[in-house]
């Protein structure tokens, strides 16, 4: 009698330790639910707004540490970013959240590549622990200029590839170090200026492509990447092409890393979008303010005032835009006032502060570049 009681409260004690392990369990699962729904929400929400890009994003568990984004500056410039955090799961995906909301603000405000990189960099170093980083590849494409600036940071080449032939044009290396490593980045080498054509596509992928394994444990590799590249001659597109291929060689085989692919088009319905037209005339608004009177209480001055190399590295248009939308609610016009306050201060850097310089060096005086907006 004796042992069979021991037996019962044995099997009862397992019992009472599978409903405590259930319940656990089943407590996980619903947080990694709402962490999942505020992550798409934080991370992938507006990015499927932006229209051209097309991508794949195949996580290796529940949570990616690859990330996909895609916002509109102001100005009608259309930035990419395809970034691969260390390791995979919900800590990378959490690691990935203060990159995301960086590129999104300052994209939104005007700031330019070089601008961007540094702060995502700044955040990523002063938040994450050391040993995790991000690597990254960013795109800005601005079609008036016929060239992308990028930057690769510890990911594998960027492709330009001829939409015709699907020949590779251009490998863009990585020339910099992954963000968050060190507390400063070298601009010089991080962003490059690359000239992509019409028709032309540029390729991003993240190291989870080239280093997938198949039963075998032989890897994808560069070479069957960019084979799968040039099989997609006569389709609509290249990603996939490289889906397809890359599900063929891996097939049964559990996924390692997450594997993601982007490609960005430089079609028609792509430039439209990055080439931001000003549709606005002084007539239009004076007729929908004809009968409005100035109130001494809308007038306000803002200044800002830059010193010697503070020119080299700040962009004040942004800061005044935002400076400006603070005290009065002109989001209906922002692309109106990013084209005008850009003009201004290019003029004024252009014919006032370089003139001035010029003048300097031959025996003038010095110069205090200041901005105005009224």
């Amino acid at each position: 009698a004796t042992l069979l009681k021991a037996k019962v409260r044995a099997l009862e004690r397992i019992r009472d330790l599978q409903r405590e392990l259930r319940s656990l369990y089943d407590q996980m699962r619903h947080d990694e639910e709402i962490a999942e729904t505020v992550f798409e929400q934080i991370v992938h929400a507006h990015s499927d707004t932006v229209s051209g890009p097309r991508y794949r994003v195949f996580p290796a568990g529940l949570f990616s540490g690859d990330m996909y984004l895609a916002e509109c500056s102001p100005n009608g410039d259309m930035n990419i970013l395809l970034a691969d955090v260390t390791g995979h799961g919900l800590a990378a995906a959490l690691a990935a959240m203060p990159a995301a909301d960086a590129f999104r603000e300052l994209t939104r405000k005007g700031f330019g590549p070089e601008q961007i990189v540094s702060q995502i960099n700044d955040k990523l170093y002063h938040s994450l622990p050391r040993g995790m980083f991000m690597a990254l590849q960013f795109i800005s494409i601005n079609s008036d200029h016929g060239r992308v600036a990028v930057s690769n940071c510890g990911m594998p080449d960027a492709l330009v590839v001829d939409g015709a032939t699907r020949q590779i044009k251009q490998r863009i290396k990585s020339t910099a170090l992954p963000l968050g490593i060190s507390a400063e980045i070298d601009l010089l080498s991080a962003i490059q200026y690359v000239p992509v054509g019409r028709g032309d596509y540029v390729l991003l992928a993240s190291d989870g492509v080239v280093e997938a394994q198949n039963g075998a444990g032989d890897y994808y590799g560069e070479s069957r990447y960019e084979a799968a590249v040039a099989a997609s001659v006569g389709q609509a597109g290249i990603i996939d092409s490289v889906v397809a291929d890359l599900r063929a060689f891996c097939g049964s085989t559990r996924q390692a890393d997450d594997i993601s692919v982007v490609e960005i088009p430089f079609n028609d319905e792509l430039l439209g979008t990055s080439n931001a037209s000003v549709d606005i005339s002084y007539e239009q608004i004076a007729s929908r303010h004809q009968a409005a009177e100035v109130n001494a209480e809308d007038v306000f001055e803002v200044a800002m005032q830059f010193q010697g190399a503070m020119l080299a590295k700040a962009d004040p248009v942004p800061m005044l835009l935002g400076q400006i939308n603070e005290l009065m609610d002109l989001k209906e016009h922002k692309n109106v006032l990013f084209t005008i306050l850009s003009e201004l201060f290019n003029n004024a850097l252009d014919h006032g502060v370089l003139g001035a310089r010029l003048l300097a060096q031959a025996g003038g005086r010095g110069f205090c570049p200041v901005l105005h907006a009224a």
